[in-house]
């Protein structure tokens, strides 16, 4: 079944391992990683760790990750003098010195990353170049020493304050104090390579061509020394030189020359070389390298030295460097070679730590002897490793070297046997066995195993127990017990608790705790075994979605017990789920409580191998990304990779094992790597930790940039500032320790937006999108082992808010909010008090409404309380002038009557104009005829004051539409002041000028005099009310000062103006102009011209104007005096009596003195005609008026309303309740006379139509038809009510008026005088023509006799029947039915003057 295995294993033994030394621990650091340039002059580290590197083309600093790289810019006078640097120097302050090969030495401000220039050159001579700069030193008291191309050793003196800070000029060379001094016995192309200062003045320089010796502090004494005798000068040809105290090194091309003191000895290298190097790295190393190999040593052990060879180097060089340049040590041991050409080599001397073995060999399981020897499974097979010769060595005797046989697993008893696990894959099948050899390989004996059970090809277990029993871990669930004493088997079982089917199950760990407990370890999770000695009960943990503290993942690799608590807690190891500690005391498997690591808190991979314990209780565990050392105590981890010196990064399965020395073995893909936990569990000194890198809006930022972000070095600055829209930051860290910086460690928090440290394991990066403005503190943590952590950097980061949440306009907005607060009270306040004003103006206003309504109804009344004696003078007087026409004080009396009813008809004109209730009422008529008229009737007063008196209009005729009667009141008011003001003799004139165009069209009125004027001073006040120009009480002019107040505000009422124009003693003109709505075929059509109702028939204005109504015609009395009734209601006993003197010839008179006993006598007796005053006690006319209408007896009487309020408003309200006419008081006799005479006409035409149309037989009139509805309507609804009930009770002969009047809730008298006023019938008659109209409607059918039919419409005498019937109709009903006659309808009724 596993034949397929067949094919992919190597050969049984491939023991032959190679023996030469490997260049374990290097790394390379080239162009492609950034470097600007390949060929490397030299190399500085400086206080903050950056490493610094000078090459051809540019200077590179280092922080790990990346190369920033300076070079020279033509633009910027601070940047770097030369691209091809070839020196370096951190000088006792810490600042970086910069030679150049061609343009001087540069002072480099790590602040403000600027460059300083200073020219090395000779200062003799004019105009010279600068020398090529080849080797920087400081000595004691701080001067700058130069080597150049010239022999030449320059000391450059700097003033005090230049030795503690920087220039303020780009090139302070004036500003320095140069001396120079030339090396002694140098020949061709000679260099410097070290010079040594003592502070005894003495300094030693090493040299191309030996050391020199001289006064540093006097630049005197120059001299060669320590020169080997023998040597030729030209063959003293020296590569490098380093010293130290009593020691100096001198490197050729095939020795090193040594010195103590004045000692010397010269050290053979293994073979002549192109380049080496020596280097004194500190004072008790020394390195010398060459192009294949390192030595690390030493002053004392150098010079102990015979040679150098192979043997006792350190390690060998990596290949392909060409050529050595320089090299240096860091403050964490790396050491730093500069090639010629291919970049930077870096080697951690800390790899010896870690011994490796088998190179190229994927080894599997381990385990060690009692001896401590090594054993590796590899392929199929074990071998034992050969520390020496660094192979595997075949031990095992008798085993098959075959690719179909297979040793699985090996183990040695405490009774020293070895016991191994095979596979024979046969031809008849797999054989399984358990071989038992002796300490020295000799096969003793084979056990096969039971039936049904096998090893596993991949992974197996065999474990010895307290008791020397052997527990192998078989497929699918079986464990297997085996007692070397009796050689039995005993077989367990878990298999219930594993999948039935699939791939077979094998054991990958097996482990006795401290409990005696077995822990098995399975790809399908971890199984217990509790007292498997007496009876094994199994559990199984594994992974359950649901319980984020199960097992993280079911491959388990491995198991060990907590060093510090080894009674609670396990560690297990997962393929794919990390590290897991279980707390045994959660004794049910569903229960089981995992912690779980993974590389969230510092494990490299989650890939574990295996876990073993070291003597200082750390955990380590072999994984796909290298080892991890673990502290159960405090869970930190610490990393090693390939580059501290491991066989790789990537580990096997059951390759682990700790050997009885201490010493950790773990296996991998590329040998085995062996290691002392002591050598490697020593604490780290903190690392230096920056800021290295500032992005914003995932933009780079720069020292200097446009933005003004830095203004110093991101890793100098303290504080940044940002805008608001500068919000998204991105810093970048480094960790100053080079050794692997891929596995450096970070952690860091934004104060004011993190609570806590943020792990960020080794990104080395923090993002913070969207900051809101505020202050914040950034911190942040560096480490490479992630135990020792550096310092914390800070760095102060301000994001300014916009500009509309700065400070200042928060204060603007406060400013802003305060001064609308204060306007908002002042405002609040205003109103307030406007509101109590308002109140107060509305009070007012209201209580001057109600002043001006008690004004206007004072007015009113007192009008009406003018009116009403005002009539009983002026009737009477009228009369009287009638029948006395020669008397001419009786015409004196009249003409002021009149006179003073126009004062007060003006007096209520002003007072509806304060109450709003005077509007224009225009009526279509001619206006220039109206002219003409108005302006004859002041014809006779011209002459009556020989006054001359003119009127023109530019048309005869202009039919339009306006308001006579204001009209008439401006007009008349005008030319009576006109004449009043003008002596006899003047002249007045009036002129009316009509104007049409398309946009608009007016009526200019002009009335001009040429009397006494106005002065100028008074022009302005003559529209106001009760102004008189000449306010002397003996003024020679009567007036009362309204006349032209109520002119103006007549004008403004119909939308027109009034303009004036006096001169005092010349005259005074006025010009009127009115819209005008003319008609302009009027003069085609007949135009009405209506007399205003209540308008009073004589208006007087002045003195001396008189109007006089033509007498009406007498006419005859409607009706016999004694039948004709007349009902006058009013208050005033003296009103009565007048009405009653003109009236009583023609009418039977009632009176009435108030509204209820005007309505009693109305309802009792049906007048004819009703007078009635509008101002009554208890009820007034209108009430009257309304509740007359509405009786069914007394709806048709007519009604005249008599009364001194003459507003439209009243008559509107009066006609509405169903007044017939309106007189206003003062009335004219002749007037009312024929008011009354013509309504009691119209009244009859009205009901005379209506008999007329009830009357026709031949036409179907339905019951409430009407050709006047308005006016008939009620009555022929009373019509239509009567004749109903007669139909009701038509056959009944008895029926009587009385019955009648009955049904309808009248009295008998009222029954008859209103059928007499709306049909002219009495009661009798009507019943009688209802009964002859049913008659013929039954006659016309035919379907009964004359007698039936009499009998059927209450005719019991037939003769009296056909009687009236023929009175009727003009023939007998005999007769009627054989004519054509029309056919009657007995639903309508029918009535004659009969």
């Amino acid at each position: 079944m596993r034949v397929l295995y067949l094919l992919i294993f190597f050969p049984l033994f491939l023991f032959a391992q190679p023996t030469q030394r490997t260049t374990k621990g290097w790394k390379e650091l080239t162009i492609s990683d950034g470097l600007s340039q390949g060929m490397i002059y030299d190399l500085k580290q400086d206080q903050n760790g950056f490493v610094w590197v000078a090459t051809k083309d540019g200077l590179n600093r280092y922080d790990g990750h990346n190369f920033t790289v300076f070079t020279h810019d033509p633009y910027n006078e601070y940047s770097l003098s030369d691209n091809a640097c070839s020196a370096l120097l951190i000088d006792s302050r810490g600042r970086l010195w910069v030679g150049t090969l061609n343009q001087g030495l540069n002072l480099y401000d790590a602040q403000t990353q600027r460059f300083y220039h200073i020219d090395i050159s000779d200062r003799q001579s004019t105009n010279a170049g600068n020398y090529e700069v080849r080797l920087l030193a400081e000595d004691p008291e701080g001067n700058i020493w130069v080597n150049t191309d010239q022999d030449k050793l320059f000391k450059i003196t700097l003033p005090t304050e230049l030795k503690t800070s920087f220039p303020k000029v780009v090139n302070f060379t004036s500003q320095a104090t140069f001396q120079q001094i030339t090396l002694a016995g140098m020949a061709t192309n000679a260099t410097a390579h070290h010079i040594q200062f003592e502070t005894d003045g003495r300094a030693i320089v090493g040299t191309t061509y030996g050391m020199c010796l001289f006064n540093w502090r006097h630049m005197t004494g120059m001299q060669a020394i320590n020169r080997p005798p023998g040597l030729s000068q030209k063959d003293w040809s020296l590569v490098d030189d380093a010293g130290a105290g009593e020691y100096w090194f001198s490197a050729m091309n095939t020795y090193i020359h040594s010195w103590r003191g004045a000692t010397h000895k010269a050290i053979h290298l293994p073979s002549q070389t192109t380049s080496v190097l020596v280097k004194l790295l500190d004072a008790n190393t020394v390195a010398i390298a060459t192009l294949e190999y390192l030595w690390l040593m030493s002053p004392a052990q150098l010079l102990a030295q015979e040679s150098l060879t192979p043997q006792n180097a350190f390690t060998a060089m990596p290949p392909d460097m060409y050529g050595l340049r320089t090299m240096t040590k860091d403050k964490t041991g790396l050491i730093w070679v500069g090639t010629a050409g291919y970049g930077l080599r870096v080697f951690n001397p800390k790899v010896k730590q870690f011994k490796t073995y088998l190179p190229n060999t994927s080894l599997a399981y381990l385990t060690q002897d009692q001896q401590g020897r090594s054993y590796a499974r590899y392929s199929s097979t074990y071998g034992r490793i050969d520390e020496v010769t660094n192979k595997l060595v075949p031990f095992l005797n008798g085993i098959r070297q075959s690719n179909d046989y297979h040793v699985d697993f090996l183990m040695q008893s405490k009774a020293g046997d070895f016991w191994v696990s095979t596979i024979d894959f046969g031809v008849a099948g797999k054989f399984h066995q358990l071989l038992r050899y002796s300490s020295k390989g000799a096969l003793l004996n084979h056990y096969p195993l039971p039936a049904q059970t096998a090893f596993g090809i991949n992974q197996n277990q065999t474990l010895e127990d307290k008791a020397g029993q052997l527990w192998i871990g078989a497929t699918n669930g079986k464990l297997l017990r085996f007692d070397p004493v009796t050689e039995s088997f005993t077989v367990f079982s878990y298999s219930h608790l594993l999948p039935q089917r699939g791939a077979e199950i094998e054991t990958s760990a097996l482990y006795f705790d401290q409990t005696g407990t077995l822990w098995i370890g399975t790809p399908r999770g971890l199984v217990r075994a509790d007292h498997p000695q007496t009876k094994p009960s199994f559990s199984l943990y594994k992974n359950s979605p649901a319980d984020r503290q199960s097992l993280s993942n079911d491959v388990v690799s491995s198991m060990v017990d907590d060093p510090y608590e080894p009674l609670r807690y396990l560690w297990v190891s997962t393929k794919g789920g990390g590290l897991e500690r279980l707390d045994k005391h959660a004794r049910s498997a569903s229960a089981g409580q995992f912690r779980h690591f993974t590389e969230a808190q510092g494990l490299p991979n989650k890939v574990v191998y295996g876990i073993l314990v070291d003597a200082f209780k750390n955990l380590w565990m072999s994984t796909n990304r290298g080892l991890a050392q673990f502290n159960p105590r405090t869970f930190a981890f610490r990393n090693f990779t390939k580059a501290d010196g491991l066989q790789d990064d990537e580990f096997n399965t059951g390759s682990f094992v700790k050997g009885a020395s201490g010493k950790l073995l773990f296996g991998g893909i590329n040998g085995l790597t062996e290691f002392n936990p002591r050598d490697v569990a020593g604490k780290t000194t903190p690392p230096q930790a920056h800021i290295v890198g500032l992005k914003i809006n995932n933009e780079p930022v720069t020292v200097g940039s446009p933005d003004g972000i830095l203004s110093q070095s991101i890793e100098r600055i303290p504080a940044i500032d940002l805008s608001y829209d500068q919000n998204g930051v991105t810093l970048e860290f480094a960790v100053m320790d080079f050794t692997n910086p891929a596995k450096n460690r970070y952690r860091y928090r934004l104060k004011g937006i993190d609570d806590n440290w943020v792990a960020g394991g080794t990104n080395r990066f923090a993002n913070y999108a969207q900051l809101p403005d505020g202050n914040y503190t950034l911190q942040m943590m560096g480490s490479s082992d992630g135990q020792s952590w550096s310092k914390p950097v800070e760095l102060q980061i301000r994001v300014h808010p916009p500009l509309y949440r700065t400070w200042w306009a928060y204060l603007f907005y406060a400013i802003i909010i305060g001064v609308s607060g204060w306007q908002l009270y002042r405002v609040q306040t205003q109103r307030l008090l406007l509101e109590q004003r308002l109140v107060y103006e509305q009070k007012e206003a209201s209580r001057l409404s109600e002043l001006d309504g008690l004004k206007t109804q004072f007015f009113t009344n007192i009008s009406h309380e003018f009116r009403t004696p005002l009539t009983l003078i002026l009737g009477p007087l009228t009369d009287l002038t009638k029948r006395l026409p020669g008397e001419p004080l009786l015409a004196l009396m009249e003409r002021n009557g009149q006179r003073l009813l126009s004062l007060i008809n003006q007096l209520l004109d002003l007072s509806k104009l304060e109450a709003g209730q005077l509007k224009a009422e225009p009526d279509w008529g001619d206006m220039a005829a109206f002219f003409r008229t108005l302006a004859a009737s002041f014809s006779s007063l011209a002459d009556s004051r020989q006054i001359g008196f003119t009127f023109s209009q530019n048309r005869q005729e202009c039919p339009a539409r306006f308001d006579r009667d204001k009209l008439e009141k401006i007009v008349s008011n005008l030319l009576a002041n006109a004449f009043k003001f003008t002596p006899a003799g003047n002249e007045v004139r009036m002129s009316v000028h009509y104007v049409h165009s398309s946009s608009s069209s007016h009526v200019q009125l002009t009335i001009e005099d040429t009397g006494i004027g106005i002065a100028a001073e008074h022009v302005g006040h003559i529209f106001e009310r009760f102004y008189q120009a000449d306010g002397r009480s003996n003024r020679a002019y009567e007036g009362t000062g309204i006349g032209l107040a109520l002119v103006h505000e007549l004008v403004k009422v119909l939308g027109g103006n009034i303009d004036v124009t006096s001169t005092e003693g010349v005259g005074t003109t006025f010009i009127v102009t009115l819209p005008l709505e003319a008609r302009e075929e009027a003069s085609r059509e007949s135009v009405p011209v209506t007399a205003k109702v209540g308008s009073p028939a004589v208006v007087s204005f002045g003195e001396g104007l008189d109007s006089q109504p033509e007498e009406p015609a007498a006419s005859g009395a409607i009706r016999d005096g004694a039948e004709n009734l007349l009902l006058i209601i009013d208050d005033n006993a003296d009103i009565r009596a007048y009405l009653k003197s003109i009236f009583a010839a023609d009418y039977q008179i009632l009176e009435a003195s108030d509204g209820v006993d005007g309505l009693e006598k109305a309802t009792a007796s049906l007048p004819d005609l009703v007078i009635c005053d509008l101002m009554m006690p208890r009820l007034d006319g209108f009430g009257f008026c309304k509740v007359l209408k509405s009786q069914e007896a007394t709806s048709h009487i007519p009604v005249v309303m008599l009364t001194a309020k003459a507003t439209v408003e009243d008559r509107i309200e009066g006609f509405e309740l169903g007044a017939d006419d309106y007189l206003t008081k003062p009335f004219n006799r002749a007037e009312m006379q024929a008011r009354v005479r013509n309504l009691v006409q119209q009244r009859q035409r009205l009901f005379q139509r209506l008999t007329a149309l009830t009357s026709q037989d031949s036409v179907d009139v339905e019951p409430g038809a009407s050709a006047e509805p308005t006016l008939l309507k009620a009555e022929q609804e009373f019509i239509d009510r009567l004749g109903a009930v007669v139909l009701q009770h038509i056959d009944q002969a008895d029926f009587t008026v009385e019955m009648l009047a009955e049904n309808v809730n009248l009295s008998r008298t009222q029954l008859h005088r209103k059928l007499r006023a709306v049909a002219n019938l009495t009661a009798t008659s009507f019943i009688r023509n209802i009964r002859l109209a049913k008659a013929t409607e039954l006659l016309s059918n035919g379907e009964e006799n004359v007698s039936q039919v009499a009998y059927a419409v209450g005719f019991d005498n037939l003769s009296y029947f056909a009687k009236v019937f023929q009175e009727r109709y003009g023939v007998l009903p005999s007769q009627y039915s054989r004519t054509s006659h029309g056919r009657v309808n007995p639903d309508r009724t029918t009535v004659s003057s009969a």
